[in-house]
């Protein structure tokens, strides 16, 4: 199958995460404003039209609809000059990459099969599946977390400027944080895929990107490692629900790269063993800071009908 067609299946699944609303039910009254911004290289076209024809960024901003704002946040797609990732702009202007579908679609799982010496009705169903740790993830899944990942993660951005939010520490890790906190706020079915599939797409990523991990400019950035975001993600996920993602939890027997190391698990779970850190988990400190610092900004009413509303769709 080419390129170009397989993006195309891939944006239709990522434009499906977010419902696909094709009527605004939850009026924004212009404060928060879309762009679909026409790329220059026909490669991502096919995106950018399929983004556009299923209007998720309409859907965005249902999602979105609860914020109070007093100032405009624009969201756009748009071609990024190759790299998966825009900065965001001060002012209110969040950036979405074709190039970021690319490179979803790099690493989706499938295809391969599982080995050659593999009975051929154990490969056909491991095609559209891979796994993290022991978790099989559906390439719907893998396609649709990190998409609404990092959607979640640029509007936090927005939010954090637009409401003067104060940030202590990196804004990339606090949008990480939000970005994760959402997630698990809509139900374990919207939670289950999302996470998951976010965290399938970071560790495929980060095993890609192995090589920088001597690299000083990397390390040295301002912005987390790939690592540090699996990682962020994970802790949040874990702090809401430890049963549903007890597998990032390390077994004593075996520790790898997907589980959370032993030092980091403390905080996510709230088993602090010294009292010279506080008490409480990270999930419980985001969700205080954002009872504090944003829901005094929400239609708590208009919320509960968001919350109530099916964003994704059936795995098939």
């Amino acid at each position: 199958m080419k390129r170009t067609a397989i993006l195309v299946t891939v944006v239709g699944a990522l434009a499906a995460s977010f419902g696909a609303s094709a009527t605004p039910v939850f009026a924004q009254q212009g404060k928060v404003q879309i762009v679909y911004e026409e790329p220059k290289n026909p490669k991502f076209q096919p995106i950018y039209e399929s983004l556009r024809q299923r209007k998720v960024l309409e859907t965005l901003q249902n999602f979105l609809s609860p914020l109070k704002l007093e100032r405009t946040l624009t969201i756009k797609t748009a071609e990024c000059g190759g790299s998966p990732f825009a900065p965001y702009q001060k002012g209110g202007l969040a950036t979405l990459c074709y190039e970021y579908v690319d490179l979803i679609e790099s690493v989706l799982p499938g295809e391969k099969g599982k080995g050659i010496s593999a009975p051929k009705d154990y490969r056909r169903l491991f095609k559209n599946l891979g796994r993290i740790g022991p978790v099989l993830v559906t390439r719907n899944m893998a396609a649709e977390g990190p998409f609404v990942e990092q959607a979640l993660h640029e509007t936090a951005l927005g939010v954090f400027d637009v409401l003067d939010v104060p940030i202590w520490g990196r804004r990339d890790d606090a949008a990480d944080y939000l970005a994760a906190y959402l997630m698990v706020q809509f139900g374990s079915d919207v939670a289950r895929k999302t996470v998951y599939g976010t965290a399938y797409f970071l560790n495929q990523l980060d095993l890609l990107n192995r090589s920088n991990v001597m690299d000083t400019d990397y390390l040295s950035a301002v912005h987390p490692t790939i690592r540090q975001r699996y990682y962020n993600v994970l802790c949040i996920a874990l702090g809401n629900d430890p049963i549903e993602f007890s597998t990032f939890i390390p077994d004593k027997m075996k520790v790898s790269d997907v589980s959370l190391p032993y030092g980091r698990l403390a905080s996510c779970t709230g088993q602090l063993e010294t009292a010279r850190h506080e008490t409480g988990t990270d999930y419980g400190k985001v969700g205080a800071a954002f009872a504090e610092l944003i829901l005094p900004h929400v239609d708590l009413d208009l919320l509960k009908k968001v919350q109530n509303t099916k964003w994704l769709p059936e795995d098939e």
